[in-house]
C-alpha cells in the first residue's frame, strides 16, 4: 500500500495491526518504499503516526544502507525531503552514510537536485 501510494490503506493498517518498521526482503520499510516512489501523502501519514508513537525510529536502513532520506534525495522528491527533515529521526542521522559511503547530500548533489541540496545545507548538524 505504501509503495503504491494508497495513503488511506496505510492509515487504516497503522491504526490496526501493521508495524511501520516491517521490512521486505531488501529491508525496505513502508516509509522507504513510499519515499523512493514519491508518495508524499503516504510519507505524511507515516510521519503523523510517528508523532503519536515517539519510540518508533523512522530512519531505518535497507540492505544498501539507505534511509528514506537517501532515496528521496536520490530520486529528487523535494516535498518528501522537506517532510523527512521535519522529523527528528532524520535530523539526528543527517550525516548517515549508505554502504557506498554516500550521505543524502551526496546523492542529491550527484543527481543535480539543487533545491534539495540547499534544504539539506540549512541543517545545523550537517557535517560538511
Amino acid at each position: 500500500a505504501a509503495e503504491r501510494g494508497n495513503s488511506a490503506v496505510v492509515y487504516s493498517l497503522l491504526k490496526t495491526v501493521a508495524n511501520v518498521n516491517d521490512t521486505d526482503g531488501k529491508k525496505n520499510t513502508p516509509l522507504l518504499l513510499a519515499a523512493a516512489r514519491g508518495r508524499t501523502k503516504v510519507v505524511q501519514v507515516i510521519i503523523n503516526y510517528k508523532n503519536s508513537h515517539p519510540n518508533i525510529d523512522l530512519a531505518m536502513n535497507n540492505l544498501n544502507g539507505d534511509t528514506a532520506l537517501h532515496v528521496a534525495c536520490e530520486n529528487g522528491h523535494a516535498a518528501i525531503v522537506q517532510l523527512l527533515l521535519s522529523c527528528s529521526d532524520f535530523i539526528r542521522d543527517i550525516n548517515a552514510q549508505n554502504v557506498k559511503g554516500d550521505t543524502a547530500l551526496h546523492l542529491a548533489a550527484r543527481n543535480g537536485n539543487r533545491d534539495i541540496v540547499q534544504e539539506i545545507l540549512k541543517i545545523d548538524t550537517l557535517d560538511c
